[in-house]
């Protein structure tokens, strides 16, 4: 399944903001055909991440390796975001097939191992949030 790479660039309360998304093509196929299934809504997490460097983690992350994990696990696509104030601050937003996929991820060795070779120093924070 391929993926798309979109990179935006934003301006919040006159702060820059940078942030990338990713989406699995196959999934925007899918979810045209869907889109009475709205009443159960995508479920989302958050993650807040201190990375060594910026550029290492952000190949890592958009690899074929690390894409082909996050899909295998149910991830549906996301947007990175890059702190503006703490360039080694990553949050990343990530959409999921099924909220338990993304606990069983979360809770993996593959992905710690994907974050070693990231340079992910810590994970300052993971949360679950659904959309209002």
């Amino acid at each position: 399944m391929a993926t798309s790479l979109f990179e935006h660039r934003i301006v919040f309360l006159s702060t820059p903001v940078v942030f990338l998304s990713f989406v699995h093509t196959g999934f925007l196929e899918r979810k045209q055909h869907t889109e009475e299934r709205s009443e159960f809504p995508m479920p989302y997490t958050v993650s807040r991440v201190k990375v060594e460097d910026f550029d290492k983690f952000r190949q890592n992350f958009f690899s074929e390796a690390g894409m082909a994990l996050r899909q295998a696990h149910g991830a549906r696509g996301g947007r990175l975001f890059r702190s503006s104030s703490d360039p080694k601050e990553i949050i990343v937003l990530g959409e999921w097939d099924d909220l338990e996929n993304a606990r069983r991820f979360f809770q993996s060795n593959e992905l710690r191992e994907q974050q070693q070779r990231g340079g992910v120093v810590e994970v300052v924070r993971y949360e679950e949030v659904e959309p209002i």
